[in-house]
């Protein structure tokens, strides 16, 4: 309920308040850029920002696009760069009004050679039932500690899991079923 409420309103200021409701250490420090690409840095409107830190290593980085849209494009310019740097992230880019947010999680598959990117899309015209959901399942609290406590890459796993398209294809089409299967009986007796 708490996300949910959270992301209704969402806007970079209410990001530290999800990452708090989520139990990630607060951060507030600038990413350097430098050495990037001209063109990685020529879409930012202003350089990436820590916001929040689990396991000692995982991260939270916010970075404001120039564009008045976001565009995916843009986004694969900067996030190489910052994997450079934070390997283990998740990844929240902005409109250049900060009022639509992707959330994008970075999963290698094949054994480290290929990136699959995934996003969960937060702003006023998006819904949000799948967004609470899947965000929801990154509070670092309902991730199982081992021996010494949850480590980066376990921390990793778990923000593969929430944004696993097939998870949440799979959650539509047995929701979809059940309420066929629903609708079927209840119209039982016509022609």
């Amino acid at each position: 309920k708490t996300v949910l409420q959270l992301l209704q309103d969402f806007g970079s200021a209410r990001l530290r308040d999800l990452l708090a409701q989520l139990n990630y250490d607060p951060l507030n420090e600038p990413v350097s850029r430098k050495d990037w690409p001209v063109a990685a840095q020529a879409v930012l409107a202003q350089g990436p920002w820590l916001y929040g830190r689990a396991a000692g290593k995982f991260y939270v980085i916010y970075a404001q696009l120039k564009a008045d849209k976001l565009k995916l494009t843009e986004e694969r310019l900067v996030i190489p760069q910052l994997l450079q740097q934070y390997p283990y992230a998740l990844f929240v880019f902005s409109d250049k009004s900060q009022t639509n947010f992707h959330f994008v999680n970075v999963k290698w598959e094949d054994t480290q050679k290929r990136r699959l990117y995934r996003r969960i899309a937060v702003g006023p015209y998006e819904r949000l039932r799948t967004a609470v959901e899947r965000i929801d399942m990154l509070d670092i609290q309902k991730i199982p500690a081992g021996l010494f406590g949850i480590t980066e890459q376990e921390i990793q796993a778990r923000h593969d899991e929430a944004f696993d398209v097939a998870k949440v294809s799979k959650s539509f089409f047995d929701e979809y079923k059940r309420v066929f299967e629903m609708v079927k009986e209840a119209v039982k007796g016509f022609g």
